[in-house]
């Protein structure tokens, strides 16, 4: 995310928990990205009435960039250090601690705390092109709202709207099997295939140059995800396509 707002409009960073979202704050500062990265709070098994909105009525919004868990979004048309319109010259993360907006009666109504979405933040939304996600894949309950949230997500966003994400696959021993697994990532990759999600997902080869210094790991995995609604099925034993 970090990366990714040294070139784009706008980023969201987001996660869960409270004191990665204070670090998070602080990476912004240290890193000088002034109000491109926006630090939110975002759960993906209870994601906020905000977004909700968003993602029931998308085609009236229009937005930036967005990113969820430890997920982050971009926009593609940025990069050219002009702020998006209406945007804080201020150096410092826009982290609000009182958000108002219109609830469905027409009254205002105040957003949850201060790492709350913003009005603001919800209109620039609609234009996010780009859905990044790193180490996210670790249990089956969150998986399982991760890859709904990536659905619901991209069917929202333009059609030309994408997600990498990332992952280790962590393997431990299965007791039901007994056998070595990767129970995570098998149930991620699963969950993609499901025709209700309508995605689009092909796993990356790794064997492209390492532009920075990590370690790249036999587990990692690359996925590129899409919605099926703009993306023409890959016949390949690792893409699934429905």
């Amino acid at each position: 995310g970090l990366l990714a707002a040294t070139r784009a409009s706008r980023v969201f960073l987001t996660d869960e928990s409270e004191p990665v979202l204070r670090n998070a704050v602080e990476n912004v500062k240290l890193n000088d990205l002034g109000t491109t990265a926006r630090v939110r709070r975002l759960d993906w098994l209870a994601y906020p009435a905000a977004l909700q909105r968003f993602l029931a009525r998308a085609d009236s919004l229009c937005v930036e960039a967005f990113s969820c868990g430890t997920t982050g979004c971009a926009s593609e048309n940025g990069g050219d250090g002009e702020e998006p319109a209406g945007a804080s010259k201020s150096k410092e993360p826009v982290v609000p601690t009182d958000v108002r907006g219109d609830n469905d009666a027409g009254q205002g109504t105040t957003w949850g705390d201060g790492f709350s979405w913003a009005v603001e933040d919800v209109h620039e939304l609609s234009q996010c092109t780009l859905v990044l996600g790193a180490d996210v894949v670790y249990d089956v309950r969150a998986t399982d709202a991760l890859v709904h949230l990536l659905a619901d997500l991209l069917r929202s966003l333009p059609h030309t709207a994408v997600a990498l994400v990332a992952l280790e696959r962590r393997i431990n021993f299965h007791l039901p099997s007994l056998s070595a697994r990767a129970v995570a990532a098998d149930h991620f990759a699963a969950k993609l295939r499901e025709p209700a999600n309508q995605l689009c997902a092909e796993r990356i080869p790794i064997d492209f140059e390492q532009r920075f210094a990590y370690e790249r790991v036999a587990q990692l995995e690359l996925w590129r995800i899409t919605t099926s609604r703009t993306v023409e099925p890959v016949e390949a034993s690792e893409d699934q396509c429905r």
